[in-house]
Formats: C-alpha cells, sequence, structure tokens
C-alpha cells in the first residue's frame, strides 16, 4: 500500500532497496518537504557510488542502514571506503537506522535542508 501511495505522490518514485529506505522517503514527504532524489548515482574517481536518498543540490546524502543488512564485515567496510570518498567530493552523509525515530529523521532533514518545522507546516 504504502508503495502505491507513494507512486501516486512521486513522479519517478522507486520502491528503494528496503522497507526502511521506504519508511523515510515517506516521513519526509509526508511532512510536507520537498522529495529527496531516490538511488542518486555519484561518479567519483572512475567509480559509481548510489545514495538511497539525496538533495544533489546542497551535495546531502541519506544512507538508511540496519543491522540485518551491515552485520557483515565486508558491507560495513565498503559503506566506510565509499562514505570517504563521498565526503572528499564535497557531500555530507546522514545515517538513519530502523532505530531512528521519524522526529529526529525530519529534524536532521529540515536542518540539512534549511527548512524549519513552523515553515514546513505552512
Amino acid at each position: 500500500m504504502v508503495h502505491s501511495v507513494l507512486a501516486e505522490r512521486l513522479p519517478g518514485y522507486d520502491p528503494g532497496d528496503s522497507d526502511l529506505e521506504t519508511r523515510v522517503l515517506k516521513t519526509i514527504v509526508g511532512a510536507g518537504l520537498p522529495p529527496p532524489v531516490q538511488q542518486h548515482r555519484v561518479r567519483i574517481r572512475g567509480k559509481t557510488y548510489k545514495l538511497d536518498l539525496a538533495y544533489p543540490d546542497v551535495l546531502a546524502g541519506f544512507e538508511v542502514d540496519s543491522w540485518k543488512f551491515h552485520g557483515q564485515f565486508s558491507p560495513f567496510t565498503d559503506d566506510r571506503t565509499r562514505r570517504n570518498f563521498l565526503e572528499l567530493a564535497g557531500w555530507n552523509i546522514y545515517q538513519f537506522t530502523d532505530s531512528h525515530s521519524d522526529a529526529h529523521i525530519l529534524d536532521v532533514v529540515r536542518s540539512v535542508i534549511g527548512v524549519s518545522a513552523r515553515s514546513a507546516a505552512a
């Protein structure tokens, strides 16, 4: 149901890589904030990196992670390497987990894109 609602609301909607990614996107859009770009690709040093959600105009990327996926050493290390190169290229990367509340997610996103809770509600 969530996928179909978001597909109707967001042109080019992508179901993402996880239910957590869908939850974060739904939280952002449901609060009236501009929808981030899903599965945004960034090319650095001949390699393409994919960000779960991004606001490319402010070089802000959001990664949504769960221990279920990162419970192994290799993906964990690969993600840190990837983050290092993204940040060296000027990107700011913010991470959310399934333990973060919707309020925390919105607080971070609003701060990153420069939207106060008051102006988002208007």
